[in-house]
Parts: structure tokens; C-alpha cells; sequence
């Protein structure tokens, strides 16, 4: 029975293994790994990196591969990704990436925040200023952070820039 037992273990592991017994399948080159990503990127925790990359590969920008691996105490799949044309590196993927779903702010539109550090006052006070003198805003799918791209209000600048001098 123990020999049975020992003979099939061996056997499931020469499956999984390659044919030529190595027990690891190599990274294809142009590919990158998870841990390779989390180094380029500076993160601390690897589920943030995975978390990118899988969005990352969701949105065409990166392609995705599972693989299978083998340590010492067990068999595992994982991930590894490459970057997709247009994108030349990890670097453009980047780019790319932030930039998905922005909409070009004309010239003369700002949110209340940048209004807010160019007059040296409060967010609460442009909003206000804008509200009383009806200023003309417009919503713009802008990066803010860590969130993604988010619906942002902008308000035209010159308008703001009479209603701040009258003040």
C-alpha cells in the first residue's frame, strides 16, 4: 500500500513537473511576476501589486498568464503578466493605466481645490462664491489619487478670478 502511495506521489509530481524534471516553470521572458512588479512599483504588500495588475489586465493594458509553480512543501499556480502594444514598457502601462477614462480639461476650467490654493483660501469658500454667483461648471472624469478616475466639478477661472478681486 505505502509503495502504491509513494509510486502515484511520484507520479503526479512528474506530471506537474516538466519533462525534463525541473520542478519550476520558468518565467517566459518579456513576462513579469508579481514580485517583479512589487519591486518596480515600491509597494509593501504583494496583494496591492496583485490588485493592479489583475486591474491593470482587466482593462487591456497588461496580458495575463497562470502558471504552475512548485516550492518544496507544495504545488501552486500564479499569475504573470507583459505589457501590450501600444505600451512599450511598464513604465507606458502606467501611463496608460491612470490616464484610462480621462477627459481633457480645457484651459480655464480648475476644481475648487486648485481655485482654493491659487487664492489662498478655503474649498468651503469657493463653493460658496460659486453658488451665489452662479458660476458655469462642468464635471470632468479627472485622476484623484489612489481612487481611480472620478467625476470632478470644474469651475471657469475667469469668473472666479472677477468674483476673488471684487472681495
Amino acid at each position: 500500500m505505502k509503495d502504491r502511495l509513494k509510486r502515484a506521489i511520484k507520479e503526479l509530481t512528474l506530471a506537474v513537473s516538466k519533462p525534463d524534471g525541473q520542478p519550476n516553470m520558468p518565467v517566459p521572458k518579456g513576462w513579469l511576476t508579481v514580485q517583479e512588479m512589487q519591486k518596480h512599483y515600491g509597494h509593501r504588500w504583494r496583494h496591492t501589486t496583485s490588485y493592479r495588475a489583475a486591474s491593470m489586465a482587466q482593462r487591456g493594458i497588461l496580458g495575463r498568464k497562470l502558471i504552475l509553480r512548485k516550492s518544496d512543501a507544495m504545488h501552486y499556480r500564479e499569475y504573470i503578466y507583459r505589457v501590450l502594444p501600444p505600451s512599450k514598457s511598464l513604465a507606458d502601462a502606467d501611463l496608460k493605466y491612470l490616464g484610462v477614462g480621462q477627459d481633457k480639461v480645457p484651459k480655464g476650467w480648475a476644481t475648487a481645490k486648485q481655485l482654493a490654493e491659487r487664492f489662498k483660501i478655503s474649498q468651503q469658500a469657493i463653493w460658496q462664491m460659486a453658488q451665489r454667483h452662479a458660476v458655469p461648471s462642468r464635471f470632468y472624469r479627472t485622476q484623484r489619487g489612489l481612487s481611480g478616475v472620478i467625476s470632478t466639478r470644474h469651475f471657469q477661472i475667469g469668473p472666479m478670478l472677477r468674483l476673488h478681486d471684487k472681495r
